[in-house]
């Protein structure tokens, strides 16, 4: 195909950013911007925040171009940093790192410009776009939405700002939703996060699967909780964590406190390209965080005939279906999840119609829609 597109993409979610909590954050805007690069030509930029030592900008004598290059400007043949200090608000981060582009790009041409996350790189977008004068497109994944009506300058300035871009990107439906009802924003499309693979089908080891960070929005405790309540109906299982996070201690702490040390395996972080054989190795994947937008590890467990048992959050339900494709539980009650979870291991799946489901959600497949549809 003819790459005759020229895109620039803003992302502080970038697993090669310094900032990243794990080497895998922001794996979804990586593998999407692969698969686009395959179609047209994309130059990435990666806003990164620091803390400067304020004494080297005051010293003497001053070697400004050094210190520019240390703080400011790092680049890389796939991507381009750039450092900025954590002094202001995200508002100005925004405004900054827009006037930034302009100033780098003045000479460039570019045919629009797309941007992942409401803030600061949504509003940057749209700011540098007024100052190039092309249009803009905003990918919202998730929480940045959810949590906004806590923050009403935000809200003020996404009801604002959104309405003016070519297309607002969501992960689910009930995002687009949000965005029709709550902000009467009528340019938004469901584009789901993809699979760059499919994984070999499960082996049906009986090992009960929980994949994410350790930390409080993904609630992993509520996990152990349940787990020990399903070991009084079932001993025959396992539950595997795959993750770190902050929460690592208490997990760990509750896991001793209920003496099911011999039931639960703690893999820690897991490299990209080893997790396709975790799933391989497991009966159905567990979702219990409070929050999501659309968690890639669907469509993973999917792609490894593994069903799925979540509360309903975000867009999970969108996919996941009672006796199809797994178990949603409504509220977050645990003797529920418990009792879905016993019928889950007992029941017949149809994995096959699983990994034909997660078929169609490869970013490749994903990458077109976007090229063809909205740039």
């Amino acid at each position: 195909m003819k790459k005759d597109k020229k895109v620039l993409l803003i992302s502080h979610l970038w697993p090669k950013s310094p900032q990243r909590l794990t080497p895998s954050t922001g794996i979804y805007v990586y593998e999407q911007v692969e698969e686009l690069r395959k179609l047209c030509e994309v130059k990435v930029f990666v806003p990164v925040r620091i803390n400067p030592d304020l004494k080297e900008f005051f010293s003497f004598p001053f070697k400004g171009k050094k210190i520019l290059e240390k703080f400011i400007f790092k680049f890389d043949s796939n991507f381009t940093f750039l450092k900025y200090p954590k002094i202001f608000s995200k508002h100005f981060y925004s405004f900054f790192i827009s006037f930034y582009l302009y100033t780098k790009t003045r000479e460039e041409r570019y045919d629009i410009i797309h941007s992942h996350t409401l803030f600061p790189d949504g509003f940057s977008s749209y700011i540098y776009s007024r100052l190039k004068r092309i249009p803009f497109v905003v990918t919202i994944h998730g929480s940045d939405l959810m949590f906004i009506n806590r923050k009403p300058f935000d809200k003020f300035l996404v009801n604002f700002y959104l309405k003016k871009a070519k297309k607002v990107i969501v992960v689910s439906e009930r995002m687009k939703g949000i965005l029709e009802n709550d902000f009467k924003i009528k340019n938004s499309i469901v584009v789901r996060n993809g699979i760059k693979e499919m994984f070999d089908m499960t082996d049906l080891s009986k090992n009960i699967l929980f994949v994410g960070r350790l930390t409080e929005v993904k609630d992993p405790l509520i996990m152990i909780d349940i787990f020990y309540e399903f070991l009084k109906v079932r001993k025959d299982f396992k539950l595997k964590i795959v993750g770190d996070g902050p929460l690592k201690e208490k997990v760990l702490e509750k896991i001793k406190e209920y003496g099911i040390e011999n039931f639960v395996e703690f893999e820690g972080f897991v490299k990209r390209e080893d997790i396709g054989k975790i799933y391989s190795k497991s009966f159905l994947t567990v979702i219990t965080s409070r929050s999501e937008g659309f968690p890639t590890i669907l469509f993973e467990s999917f792609s490894a005939g593994l069903p799925v048992i979540s509360f309903d959050v975000g867009g999970v339900k969108e996919v996941v279906k009672d006796y199809k494709t797994g178990f949603i539980i409504p509220k977050r009650d645990k003797s529920l999840f418990v009792e879905k979870l016993v019928k889950a291991v007992d029941f017949s799946w149809d994995r096959d119609f699983l990994r034909d489901f997660s078929s169609n959600f490869t970013w490749e497949k994903i990458a077109k829609k976007i090229v063809e549809d909205i740039y």
